[in-house]
């Protein structure tokens, strides 16, 4: 069973990532345009949902060795990559 200071820390990383997702992916204006949109919405938190899921998942292998650490860092740094790359490029479109 799970500590309660790891769940708490968990779910401040996952809050963390949901906001820089919400602040620095996507910008301000972005967020006040289309946070009434109530597709824009759901599709907000079943993506935070997944990072929450994601992250339960995956902390039993980051608190084992640090090639693990290393190797999960990597891959998840590649997949953040190419939204914020996509968003970029749809801000210089317009």
């Amino acid at each position: 069973m799970a500590k309660s200071t790891q769940i708490m820390t968990t779910l401040f990383v996952w809050l963390i990532l949901v906001l820089l997702d919400l602040f620095v992916v996507r910008d301000y204006s972005w967020v006040m345009d289309n946070w009434d949109i109530k597709r824009v919405v759901v599709n907000f938190g079943l993506s935070s949902l997944t990072i929450l899921l994601l992250l339960f998942t995956l902390k039993p292998i980051l608190t084992k060795s640090s090639v693990s650490k290393n190797i999960v860092f990597c891959v998840n740094s590649i997949a953040d990559i190419g939204p914020l790359i996509c968003y970029q490029t749809l801000k210089k479109r317009q």
